[in-house]
């Protein structure tokens, strides 16, 4: 079969089958979110991280220089075996990782106060927070607030008060792993006069300043060494009046307050959307004003009937893990941003070249991938997940230019 039997659709089916039928050498660029391997919300085709014969697919079907971004959990179990599985399968892994930041997370840590009263049938008395004084470990502590909380029972648990079992932080990042076909030529130059790829564009990705007076020359400065003296290397530099150089580090401008300006995703999509004619910005990348909706994943999913289902799910680390109904369109529980899919495309490939998605999910990256003037394969082997994606390609959009 040609690429052209592939391109610009959603492919129904197991995506190592589908690669196989696949040519060679047609690929080139990826960005993709596969599987993290740890059993996200008790979703079974998150058990475990792809294979390396999936990414021997991948690796095979990407011309050589071709960039990959393969979205990761921070957790360094399978974060680990997510790169040693693409490092065996071909790929180039000497690259610096994206950290996309976010503060939207929720904890997930397993209270050992709780645990420990419920394994000794003690009941916990539940009270309000501002009620609370209460000392433990000689400390004296006072809980502010309205919420719903309950005491410590035993000896045991008060003395365990405030641990949890290991190690699991509030999530606030993830890693994109960045990996690259090796090259056929001898050098990065050779191969970018060859076919283009083997090279990152950068340029397309630059942070935009957020006020002139962020543009201004930088003044002399005098840096101290580590001995005290004054370094006589002063300089003065002008920044580059296109933008920040994009860095390892990607994030919304709340995440970080005012230093987030360095690596501003909000910003990068804004200045793209500008450019756009006045009375499209509102709407994009929708051709006409959509329906109200809920959030961004739900956008367009007009022949989408809503699903109920229900997850295991908690809001803070002091709640217990509860079955709550969710109700959604789409249903997948990992979309990404357009923002951050577009983000990656446009600095892993030019316009009017193919993009690969082996793990498509909603079409977060097929949809980013149309409205940056890009191509798309799709793969997905759930065909709920498959239709939603589906719906959200097939209508007309604005495309950047």
């Amino acid at each position: 079969m040609q690429v052209a039997d592939f391109v610009n659709k959603i492919l129904l089916g197991n995506c190592l089958d589908v690669m196989k039928e696949m040519p060679s050498d047609c690929i080139d660029s990826m960005v993709t979110d596969p599987p993290y391997g740890y059993n996200f919300m008790n979703n079974a085709w998150d058990i475990d991280v792809p294979s390396v014969a999936i990414w021997q697919e991948a690796l095979r079907i990407m011309k050589p220089g071709a960039f990959g971004f393969v979205f990761s959990a921070p957790r360094q179990d399978v974060l680990a075996k997510m790169i040693v599985n693409l490092g065996e399968a071909g790929f180039v892994t000497g690259f610096s990782s994206i950290y996309w930041v976010y503060n939207t997370g929720f904890p997930k840590s397993l209270n050992i106060g709780k645990t420990i009263d419920r394994k000794l049938g003690r009941k916990r008395e539940v009270v309000s927070r501002e009620q609370i004084t209460f000392g433990i470990g000689g400390a004296s502590e006072r809980l502010g607030g309205e919420k719903i909380v309950d005491l410590p029972a035993s000896e045991e648990a008060k003395a365990m008060h405030g641990s949890y079992a290991g190690y699991n932080p509030k999530p606030a990042a993830e890693i994109i792993i960045v990996v690259m076909k090796p090259l056929s030529k001898k050098s990065y130059t050779e191969q970018a006069m060859k076919n283009g790829l083997g090279v990152t564009w950068l340029d397309n990705c630059k942070i935009p300043y957020e006020g002139i007076d962020d543009n201004k020359r930088v003044e002399n400065r005098e840096r101290s060494d580590s001995l005290g003296g004054r370094d006589n290397c002063q300089k003065s530099e002008k920044r580059d009046e296109d933008g920040r150089f994009p860095a390892n580090l990607i994030c919304s401008y709340n995440s970080l307050g005012k230093d987030s300006k360095y690596f501003d995703l909000d910003k990068w999509w804004e200045e793209k959307v500008k450019k756009l004619p006045e009375d499209m910005q509102k709407t994009f990348p929708a051709l006409v004003v959509a329906k109200p909706s809920s959030s961004e994943k739900n956008e367009d999913l007009h022949n989408i009937d809503e699903t109920k289902r229900t997850v295991r799910w908690k809001q803070s680390v002091e709640e217990d893990w509860a079955n709550i109904e969710m109700s959604s369109k789409n249903i997948h529980p990992t979309v990404k941003p357009l923002k951050l899919c577009s983000y990656l495309i446009a600095l892993g490939s030019e316009r009017g070249k193919i993009v690969l998605d082996p793990f498509v999910g909603s079409g977060t990256t097929c949809l980013a991938s149309k409205i940056s003037s890009r191509k798309f394969v799709g793969i997905e082997m759930n065909e709920k997940y498959a239709k939603i994606a589906e719906e959200r390609v097939k209508k007309p959009c604005f495309q950047f230019d």
